[in-house]
């Protein structure tokens, strides 16, 4: 799930990187709009890497904390 939302994040980025020259030539953008392009995307990122750092975290514990408890009900229907 993880690396899901990493590639879809990262992967806009590359491709306008590789294609930024066909961009520029097909569509007419000049380098300053793919450069804008590039460059208020990673701002985006940033402003939102703390609030998404805490969903991640509230997800994380709530899934951990899930898997404790399956662990746990094993170890009781076990004998332990």
């Amino acid at each position: 799930m993880v690396a899901i939302g990493t590639m879809c994040s990262a992967f806009p980025i590359f491709l306008t990187g590789a294609l930024g020259v066909q961009l520029r030539d097909d569509i007419g953008l000049t380098a300053t709009h793919v450069g804008l392009a590039m460059g208020s995307s990673f701002g985006v990122a940033a402003v939102l890497s703390a609030p998404m750092g805490r969903v991640a975290e509230r997800l994380g514990n709530a899934t951990h904390r899930g898997r404790q408890d399956i662990g746990r009900g094993d170890a009781r229907r076990c004998g332990a």
